[in-house]
């Protein structure tokens, strides 16, 4: 396996749109760096750089030390899942992961060892008469990975290859993936819009928007200290709560307000927006749906930390309970027990815990505390 480094790696269309914007990243051997972001944020793009299906405008691309900027895709010995699964229709399974090894001239005996293995990870040997049409998607996707694997590349490109399965099979096919990196230690490179994907899948994971890549990490880190607000509500299910607010001191305490909602900041935050010198004393409050409490379950609670709320929503999930809430005009995301069920209409008081909450700046979006 090898490593995969991009160095101010930008790309520039005929009409002068950006598509990426100076990308750095170095992608070890071994890794599984998965790549976030909303559609046109530019993430696609970059593996498609990666891959030669783009030309780089600027900047350079290493794959296992060597400079790839104009090496044709066929000769970077990588191999690349796309979403559409890309199966000949008129091929059984066997001859579509044979193809490329038979284009490459290796021996039929070779060719025979290397996709037999490959069927019997995938648990698709009882399937290699089969053709694509008589295949679930998830089969097809099986069959998809297989035909790489058998190629032993340098390194695994993925576009979104979950994005056409149902629900299920895209928990299936996840675990499936994480055990066939597991296995292979193969450098892999993995673009989703889903972070539920990216969390679950990646050893580190890169947030883009708009061409930009916003921050790189590994998935708690991303979680627990995002580097600005879009990071902030693009990682974590449901997404943090994002409340626009003002800065008060209240005697030696400073809160945040937004007509009925006001909360006091912890002495760590106080200091932190101290030193920031907000000048216009405007921040935007976050905190994550699963930092919110009902107060049933913590009735010691301060009442600085505490809330009222106006239940607007409730959505039983079974192991838990997601209810859509309303302080004045503030509207709040919570995660409760899936034995609390408030019910619609009626106030229901709520515990912040004001030590997992966030504040960003008004103006930038840059984490202040």
């Amino acid at each position: 396996m090898a490593e995969i480094q991009l160095k101010q790696v930008r790309k520039v269309y005929p009409n002068g749109f950006v598509g990426v914007h100076g990308a750095d990243l170095d992608i070890s051997s071994g890794e599984f760096c998965v790549i976030v972001g909303p559609s046109g944020s530019g993430k696609s793009t970059l593996l498609r750089m990666v891959a030669g299906l783009e030309d780089i405008t600027s900047g350079d691309l290493y794959i296992a030390g060597r400079r790839v900027n104009d090496v044709p895709p066929k000769d970077r010995d990588i191999a690349m899942v796309f979403q559409n699964y890309a199966l000949y229709p008129h091929m059984n399974v066997y001859d579509n992961m044979a193809f490329g090894l038979r284009l490459r001239g290796l021996s039929e005996d070779e060719i025979d060892k290397r996709v037999r293995e490959a069927s019997e990870f995938l648990q698709l040997a009882h399937l290699l008469d089969r053709k694509p049409k008589t295949l679930s998607g998830g089969q097809r996707q099986r069959v998809a990975v297989g035909r790489s694997i058998v190629r032993k590349p340098k390194a695994f490109l993925f576009d979104e290859p979950l994005s056409n399965l149902d629900a299920k099979l895209r928990v299936e096919m996840r675990a499936e993936l994480a055990r066939l990196h597991r296995r292979l230690s193969a450098t892999s490179l993995y673009v989703t819009h889903d972070q539920v994907e990216a969390m679950t899948l990646a050893d580190r994971i890169v947030v883009m928007k708009d061409g930009h890549v916003q921050q790189v990490g590994p998935p708690l880190e991303l979680y627990a200290q995002p580097a600005n607000r879009f990071v902030a509500g693009f990682i974590g299910s449901p997404a943090m709560n994002f409340i626009d607010c003002t800065l008060e001191e209240r005697g030696e305490s400073l809160v945040v307000v937004n007509g009925d909602f006001l909360a006091r900041l912890t002495p760590e935050h106080a200091d932190a927006v101290r030193s920031a010198k907000n000048s216009d004393r405007r921040v935007v409050f976050g905190i994550r749906p699963e930092h919110i409490h009902d107060k049933l379950f913590l009735p010691d609670a301060p009442a600085d930390q505490t809330i009222s709320a106006l239940v607007d929503v409730v959505e039983p999930m079974g192991a838990e309970t997601y209810a859509y809430v309303r302080v004045g005009e503030a509207l709040f995301t919570v995660r409760l027990r899936g034995d609390a069920l408030p019910k619609v209409g009626t106030q229901i008081d709520l515990v912040l815990d004001m030590a997992r909450a966030y504040l960003f700046d008004h103006e930038t979006g840059t984490r202040i505390a």
